[in-house]
């Protein structure tokens, strides 16, 4: 399990640390849950080492992600403007999924997820 921190970066604004979620990945499934505490320490996201594309589907309509593996974390980017207001209100289901298919296509340890960036640039 590791406890991650999420900072939410928005066109023109300074990153900002919004909330924290323990994750702890089982046989088929992430599991997210919120922490009341976060690291209140802002780290860049430093090189890109990975990224794959992934959809949450609602009511039928898929909502199109990629999730970034970097040197701090992982990246998170709505690529529609559904996806952005769904993840603003919808943030574990979206963690969720992209700690999966980041797991599942590239490899990647939640261990290493120590901060999770959504990115609304």
């Amino acid at each position: 399990m590791v406890n991650s921190q999420v900072v939410i970066l928005k066109p023109g604004q300074a990153p900002v640390i919004e909330k924290g979620y323990a994750i702890k990945p089982q046989a088929n499934n992430v599991d997210v849950k919120s922490l009341r505490t976060v690291d209140p320490v802002y780290r860049a996201p430093g090189a890109e080492t990975g990224s794959t594309n992934f959809a949450v589907t609602i009511r039928g309509v898929s909502l199109p992600f990629t999730a970034t593996t970097t040197e701090q974390g992982m990246q998170i980017k709505p690529l529609s403007a559904a996806a952005a207001r769904y993840v603003e209100g919808n943030q574990a289901a979206v963690v969720r999924n992209a700690v999966g298919q980041a797991v599942n296509d590239l490899g990647a340890k939640p261990e290493n997820f120590k901060t999770i960036y959504i990115n609304f640039n």
